[in-house]
């Protein structure tokens, strides 16, 4: 019993551990098979999961399974969290091509670009945000690569932080290669600033240089405690291929949730079970000692190291002896003789001394009085 219930509790506190972070790490994501959601034209190809095709009015999204825990309903704490991710653009077209890729949070169930179009570069039509209440009923925060210049862009390719529109943001200058390279990002925001940064690439006469940009976004106040994120790009009437080669993620707080589950109940369900769990094991413990140590005869108990073997599980509990009766003066000899001693199918026991060594006959090794 000790032993099955040192397992449980001991799965119980692996799970307790796996929940209270998320993080991952894909070095080549064309082989993660169907683990992510996705929606649009994606598709493997080789290391790389491809977002769009070579081909007007392409859309895809590449979103994590599980949601991520914004923000604590309860403390009003915004968790920190950073994201590394590597992607490639193929533009056969050198004078007509677009739109971009972006990484994105956003609430729950975002809906699908409709009709598509490279606007929004994946998150929205020009459709749909035009609609006046659209994005106070699907707010998102997104970073965006952008490598077409609408009459709303500044006149350059460019990075830009994104909340809820794409025409309003802050923007540095970027510089892609018409060829197929490969752009590394990192975004981070830290929920004591409320500043959103990234970190980019980009290339210059065949030379990578680097950039950054930041911006003080409240995500408290303008996303949910729960969202989903992840990527999405977009063609147009011009077109280019996007493609993701490699994504990590990590977050500073609490507890990933599979969409449509209850986090307060496992939170709940773990901490009973450990707890339930942690006591079981104390109660066999003590049961197990107070057992091997009823004896009253200290050449019938087990050794300091026999206990520990056997709380380590090395050995089986051994079956131990009734306890010694006590006898009194009104005691029967007629009595005495109904009780039949432990050793009485035992070999003699030897008793060592520091100088001496006696032999106590079984019977004797029994009535002795210490």
């Amino acid at each position: 019993m000790v032993r099955a219930c040192f397992h449980v509790t001991l799965t119980l506190l692996l799970l307790v551990i796996h929940a209270a972070s998320l993080e991952f790490n894909y070095q080549q994501l064309g082989h993660t098979g169907n683990f992510f959601n996705t929606s649009g034209d994606v598709k493997p190809q080789g290391g790389l999961l491809k977002l769009t095709n070579n081909e007007p009015r392409s859309y895809g999204r590449v979103i994590y399974p599980k949601l991520l825990h914004l923000w604590d309903k309860n403390s009003g704490k915004v968790t920190d969290f950073a994201t590394h991710f590597s992607f490639t653009i193929n533009a056969p077209n050198e004078t007509h091509h677009a739109d971009g890729l972006t990484f994105f949070l956003a609430r729950p169930d975002f809906p699908s670009p409709d009709p598509r179009d490279g606007a929004g570069i994946g998150l929205a039509s020009r459709e749909q945000l035009l609609k006046p209440n659209y994005t106070k009923e699907h707010p998102f925060v997104a970073v965006e690569f952008d490598t077409y210049v609408n009459e709303w862009d500044p006149e350059y390719p460019h990075v830009g932080i994104s909340v809820n529109s794409i025409g309003q943001s802050d923007t540095a200058q970027w510089s892609p290669s018409l060829e197929e390279r490969v752009y590394n990002a990192d975004i981070s925001f830290n929920s004591s600033s409320n500043k959103l940064s990234v970190i980019f690439t980009g290339y210059k006469a065949n030379v990578v240089i680097k950039g950054n940009l930041s911006s003080v976004v409240n995500l408290r106040d303008i996303l949910p405690d729960w969202v989903e994120f992840g990527f999405s790009a977009a063609t147009g009437n011009y077109y280019e291929e996007h493609a993701l080669s490699s994504w990590s993620f990590n977050s500073s707080f609490d507890m990933e949730q599979q969409k449509g589950g209850s986090k307060r109940g496992l939170v709940i369900g773990l901490s009973v079970g450990l707890g339930v769990g942690v006591l079981i094991v104390i109660l066999g413990v003590t049961f197990l000692v107070r057992r091997m140590l009823r004896t009253r005869d200290y050449l019938l108990r087990p050794t300091i190291r026999q206990a520990v073997q056997v709380l380590s599980f090395e050995v089986p509990l051994p079956t131990l002896t009734p306890p010694v009766p006590f006898f009194t003066n009104n005691t029967s000899f007629s009595s005495m003789a109904s009780v039949t001693p432990p050793f009485a199918n035992s070999q003699p026991v030897f008793s060592q001394s520091s100088s001496t060594l006696e032999v106590i006959s079984p019977g004797a090794a029994y009535l002795h009085t210490y």
